[in-house]
Formats: structure tokens, C-alpha cells, sequence
């Protein structure tokens, strides 16, 4: 007999799941944020307190500062979460950021998966473009007089991504203004590639650090 198609019942289901898990989740989160302060603000504290508030001014500054502290990394992924909401739709956890490297990951959750039983193609998407826009930002706070915007965005699917899906962003900032390709492959839990995202910046150096580094 005719049934609703696969892709339907399987969208119903993520609805379900969707409305059960969602709250609950959120709960959750807002009691880890609560329990993550009362670590984070007297050491915090402290820190500014002893070593000034530059100590804690640059990205990859900041989560080093936080990684070692109970919930510090998760409280970090949240503040950026905050900072750009659109991109804390995915609940993606920030695991490294360093001058030259951050690393994100997201897990499958049933409201980023799509009718095909497998994380949504913007989902994918975001989480590229998350860490890539930080490590940009992570590298170019070393570098004065540099503005860059993305201009240009290209994603290249290669499997259904299923499971944890792990973002790697890696950036070098030019000495001159350019448009810079970044690329971000997304590999699963067994380090295969299922999405590359490509973005061009247009970077901006101004004329005078352009000169010095010459």
C-alpha cells in the first residue's frame, strides 16, 4: 500500500525530537553558563586584576585563559555564541584557538538534520563559516591595520555528514590587501571529508603597515 514517503515520517520524527530535546538541552545549557560564572568571574577577576585587562584582549588570549578553568571552553562558545547568533544555532564547541589554528566542533542534533537522515547542508555550512570568520579574526588581532570581510562563499559537498562534524580553519593574514581564499574542511568521527567551505576575504592592510613589512 501507498505511504507517506520516508523523507516525511523521518521529518515528523525530528519534529518530535526537536520539541522534547530542544527545551531540555537549553535547560541544561542555562544551568552549565550559571555554574560556569562562579568559576570564571573570580578568577577573571584576578587576572585583570594582576596582569591588566590586555592580558585577556585577543581571542586566542581569552580561551587559553578559560580552558583551564571547570567549563571554561564551553562558557567561550558561548560568548561567541552570543556575539553572532545566527552561528549559536548550531551549538557548535570551540576546542582550539590559537593564533594559527581553531578547531569546532558540532554534533548531529534532530534539528540540524535534514529530510535525508543526515546533518543539513546549512548546518554544515555555518559551522564552516564560524571557524573560519574566527580564525580569521584570531589572526589578524596580530596584525595592525588589518579589516577583512567576506565577500564570496562556495561549499562543496562530498557524503552525507552523520555524527560529531569537526571543523579545522587555518589562516595566514598577507602583508598586502587581497582577496584571500580560506578554506575549512569538515571531516566526521572516522576523519573523512564530508564538506569542504571555501570564502574569500577581502582583506585591507593600511598603506603604512603594508610599507613596514616590506
Amino acid at each position: 500500500k501507498d505511504g507517506p514517503p520516508k523523507g516525511s515520517a523521518m521529518g515528523i520524527q525530528t519534529i518530535m525530537l526537536s520539541a522534547v530535546w530542544g527545551p531540555i538541552l537549553g535547560f541544561f545549557n542555562f544551568l552549565k553558563m550559571a555554574l560556569a560564572m562562579l568559576f570564571i568571574l573570580p578568577m577573571a577577576v584576578l587576572r585583570i586584576a594582576t596582569k591588566g585587562p590586555k592580558s585577556l584582549a585577543r581571542y586566542d588570549k581569552l580561551f587559553e585563559f578559560l580552558s583551564g578553568i571547570f567549563l571554561g571552553k564551553f562558557f567561550f562558545s558561548q560568548l561567541v555564541g552570543a556575539l553572532a547568533p545566527y552561528s549559536a544555532s548550531i551549538g557548535a564547541r570551540i576546542l582550539k584557538v590559537t593564533q594559527e589554528e581553531v578547531i569546532v566542533e558540532m554534533d548531529d542534533r534532530p534539528w540540524l538534520r535534514n529530510p535525508f537522515d543526515s546533518v543539513h547542508a546549512i548546518a554544515l555550512a555555518n559551522l564552516g563559516e564560524l571557524s573560519g570568520g574566527l580564525a580569521f579574526m584570531a589572526a589578524s588581532q596580530y596584525k595592525k591595520g588589518v579589516r577583512g570581510i567576506p565577500t564570496k562563499a562556495a561549499i562543496e559537498y562530498h557524503k552525507k555528514a552523520r555524527g560529531t562534524i569537526r571543523a579545522v580553519a587555518k589562516v595566514t593574514i598577507p602583508k598586502e590587501s587581497c582577496d584571500l581564499p580560506l578554506s575549512v574542511d569538515l571531516t566526521d568521527r572516522d576523519g573523512e571529508v564530508v564538506a569542504t567551505v571555501t570564502f574569500v576575504w577581502k582583506v585591507q592592510v593600511s598603506p603604512a603597515v603594508a610599507k613596514k613589512d616590506t
